[in-house]
């Protein structure tokens, strides 16, 4: 998380879960939108560990492919 912070990402931890705020990604009309990325943390004391799923998921629409396609 100090390097997500380090490199300029606005990142948060709510409950169990890491949100990266201000993720860009491109919506069906091709436009760029801004989003949270959220994945779940798990944490023992101060350091993160393995968590039990890599799914992350997109918190506003769901993204296209550069060509507008979901």
């Amino acid at each position: 998380m100090k390097r997500l912070r380090d490199e300029g990402y606005d990142v948060e931890i709510r409950s169990n879960y890491l949100l990266i705020k201000n993720v860009p990604y491109v919506n069906s009309n091709k436009e760029i939108r801004f989003g949270i990325l959220v994945s779940e943390l798990t944490l023992a004391g101060d350091i993160t560990t393995t968590p039990s799923t890599h799914v992350a998921d997109l918190q506003e629409t769901i993204p296209a492919t550069r060509t507008g396609q979901r």
